[in-house]
């Protein structure tokens, strides 16, 4: 689910998903306004199929909507959401949308309920693809800070009513969505087919880890297009031990604040006859990130890390996902290697801040300091390169120098380090 990534080790606050809302649970209370409309999502013209665009930042998607057929903002694409979540209700406000009611939300992280409001009959235009009648939830605020933990706008999340209405491939290499009236779907040959559980909503796929001892445990994964991390256990439900190396810190920021927890590798990931190895699995404190009554049969979640390694198909209709190994199947999974949580400010989201930094690490040691500002890193501005870009950086290979200008209290600083491996 929307996990709001932040980071642990801070790729960049997004290590987690940006969930982030990875625990995000609407109150049991129904949306739907009593009178309103039949909601509706279908295709422009008389297609079996339409292709989306997306952007992919550190392993979210993000995708173009128009907002009452009028304002364009980017949603973040998440099998966690069973609502749609406008994250700030200026636009709603400037469209002169009306509010049903008001609720109160709760999610992961530490924190107090937030506000929310209920708009019922919205319209919604994706290329080629109208939604009418669509129920939303408003935030009062921008409370999950999106734009600020990725670098770029993101205005919302939509989830459950695209894949419950189509089928839905996920092509991470091309960056390309392809919609199918399920009616007309064919499964390719060359994909693996897997069944799929689907519980209040959300989508459920068996896996099997391999912890430090050597012993296999079979568990039961939330497919999590909105988390950023690769794997996420709840410690108290999976009963599989911390690996050998952790770490402990911020692992990501829910719908009420930051998640503590540990982070290390797991030897071993099995998806069938999909293998991974030396997998970073995030471990969270029951205390920031607990489950709510209906949640208590997961073990965790399997998020963009892995999924981005695949192209997926996820066929709610048929109760069924597809994979089929990508061009990055084989990547390494990489942690954070300078110690350094960054966030952008300002209206431009073009000014980087530090806002964590991991003791002992090599930033830290070069004598980087919160609320530093990256001004340059190996001669290239940041603020024209924005923060995926210098999140790349920061996950370069072991032993890469970077010369870092910063700037404090008006002051530019030179320094210089060494990526280094922390796990």
């Amino acid at each position: 689910m929307a996990k709001l990534a932040i980071y642990w080790n801070k790729q960049i606050r997004i290590l987690l998903a940006i969930a982030l809302l990875v625990g995000l649970q609407l109150l049991p209370v129904a949306v739907y306004k009593a009178g309103a409309q039949i909601q509706s999502i279908n295709f422009l013209d008389s297609k079996a199929s339409v292709q989306i665009p997306f952007r992919n930042i550190n392993n979210l998607i993000l995708i173009p909507v128009l907002l009452d057929n009028m304002i364009p903002l980017e949603f973040l694409l998440d099998t966690g959401v069973r609502t749609p979540i406008l994250t700030d209700r200026v636009y709603s406000d400037i469209l002169n949308i009306n509010y049903d009611r008001s609720l109160s939300l709760r999610g992961a992280g530490y924190g107090t309920d937030v506000q929310a409001y209920v708009a019922s009959n919205v319209r919604m235009m994706l290329p080629n693809v109208q939604v009418s009648n669509l129920p939303i939830l408003v935030l009062e605020e921008d409370y999950l800070e999106l734009g600020s933990q990725l670098g770029v706008p993101v205005h919302g999340i939509i989830g459950y009513e695209l894949f419950a209405r189509f089928v839905v491939k996920i092509d991470y290499g091309s960056n390309m969505i392809t919609l199918y009236e399920p009616e007309h779907f064919k499964a390719p040959r060359s994909y693996e087919r897997f069944d799929l559980m689907l519980e209040n909503t959300k989508p459920f796929i068996h896996a099997e880890v391999t912890d430090k001892l050597g012993k296999k445990h079979t568990l039961k994964l939330l497919i999590d297009t909105g988390a950023s991390h690769a794997l996420l256990l709840h410690s108290d439900r999976a009963e599989v031990p911390l690996p050998e190396k952790t770490l402990y810190g911020n692992l990501g920021r829910g719908l009420l604040g930051d998640i503590e927890g540990h982070i290390g590798r797991l030897p071993e990931l099995n998806i069938a006859e999909y293998t991974f190895h030396d997998v970073l699995s995030s471990f969270p404190n029951a205390e920031s990130y607990s489950l709510t009554n209906h949640e208590q049969e997961r073990d965790g979640t399997l998020g963009g890390d892995v999924l981005s390694r695949f192209t997926v198909i996820l066929d709610y209709p048929h109760k069924a996902v597809y994979l089929d190994k990508g061009n990055n199947y084989k990547r390494p999974f990489i942690f954070n290697r300078s110690g350094l949580t960054i966030s952008a400010r300002g209206k431009a989201l073009d000014s980087l801040v530090v806002t964590e930094i991991r003791k002992d690490s090599p930033a830290a040691k070069a004598g980087i300091l919160k609320k530093d500002i990256i001004f340059k890193i190996n001669g290239m501005r940041t603020q024209g390169a924005g923060l995926p870009m210098v999140a790349d950086f920061m996950r370069k290979r072991e032993g890469k120098k970077l010369r870092v200008v910063i700037l404090r209290n008006g002051k530019k600083l030179r320094t210089h380090f060494r990526l280094r491996d922390a796990i």
